[in-house]
């Protein structure tokens, strides 16, 4: 299980900042948090403005927001077998997100100023995955 890992809001458009970077960080005017984050809107882009003094960043802070927890549970099973004395053939079946629990990535885009600001369209990690082996020692 690991917390959600921290990413920060920007801002592609500060007109007042006067410098030609990618990404600016926003002022905050209000609570980015939701009491019930989803992935249809995660944190709420509503809560962040350009930066209103010229020439500066913004005051929301590096890694202010949360992105959704991870919960990961690996599995794997084996049975050795042996042939003659020191010869074996192992078997192993591995299950990875063995309970196919979906985890969210983080949001598409953190640009609180292009559509679907907020929105997470990824997962963090691949449905459940299954793989058998043979292992033969001689």
């Amino acid at each position: 299980m690991y917390s959600g890992v921290a990413f920060s809001p920007t801002i592609s458009n500060a007109p007042l900042a006067n410098a030609d970077f990618n990404a600016f960080r926003p002022d905050i005017i209000g609570d980015p948090h939701l009491s019930s984050p989803s992935a249809n809107l995660w944190f709420n882009p509503a809560a962040y403005t350009a930066p209103q003094a010229p020439y500066r960043d913004g005051d929301a802070s590096k890694g202010s927001l949360r992105g959704p927890a991870l919960f990961v549970f690996n599995l794997s099973l084996s049975k050795e077998f042996v042939i003659v004395e020191n010869k074996t053939i192992e078997f192993r079946w591995e299950n990875f997100n063995a309970f196919n629990h979906v985890n969210l990535g983080l949001p598409s885009t953190t640009q609180i100023d292009v559509g679907g600001a907020g929105q997470i369209t990824s997962t963090a990690n691949p449905m459940r995955q299954m793989q058998l082996a043979l292992h033969y020692r001689f």
